[in-house]
Parts: structure tokens; sequence; C-alpha cells
């Protein structure tokens, strides 16, 4: 069962700086869902969690991640003073064409390194 986003920053060279949870229910991610199952009379219910997934699609699909994400826009904005892009919604799994991306060729007269 999952109830949120685990953050972490981690220096290379220091280790873990900070670590924060970003919890479904404090940002309504799932409110709508919750509310929906409570009518249905849904009594076992943890609200704001998820589940790993079920028969009828991914865990997630039902959640509104718009506080979520201003939660994360946030904490990145703190810690690396930049933003992040607003979310927009891609095509779904089943309408997804599958592409080739060719890797990067190097550049003439190097060889390529073999990991260590």
């Amino acid at each position: 069962m999952y109830s949120g986003l685990h953050l972490a920053v981690i220096h290379p060279d220091h280790g873990p700086i900070d670590s924060h949870h970003l919890a479904f229910a404090d940002h309504g991610t799932f409110t709508a869902r919750d509310e929906r199952l409570r009518a249905e009379g849904h009594i076992n219910l943890r609200p704001g969690t998820i589940r790993d997934g079920s028969s009828e699609g991914p865990p997630w699909a039902e959640g509104d991640f718009t506080g979520l994400q201003e939660a994360l826009s946030h904490y990145v904005q703190m810690w690396f003073n930049t933003s992040i892009p607003p979310y927009t919604p891609g095509p779904t799994r089943r309408s997804r064409v599958r592409g080739v991306t060719a890797l990067p060729t190097p550049p003439a007269g190097r060889t390529p390194r073999r990991p260590r």
C-alpha cells in the first residue's frame, strides 16, 4: 500500500541532505475516488492510499495529481532554484506508438570506454 511520494535530496559526496514525504491525502490526490467508493459502500477504505494494480487498471488512474505536482514543484524550486514544467497528460499506453531512438555516435577518433 502506498500513501504518497518520498522525496530525497542526496549529495554525491556527502549523502542524504533532506527527505520529505508528500502524502496523497494531504494533497487531495484521491479525494474524488475515495468519496465515490464510500458512496458505493466500501467501508474498509484507507483514504488517500493506493495498492498495487488491480484488474480494473493501474491504481493511480483515478488520481488528480494537481495538488501533488504543485507541492513537488515547490520542493524542487526550494532546493534547486528552478521549476519543473506543468503536468500535461500524455497519450494512454494503448494509443502510444513506440518508436526507436538512435543512440548518439561517438566522435571520430575516440574509442568507447568499457564500464568498470
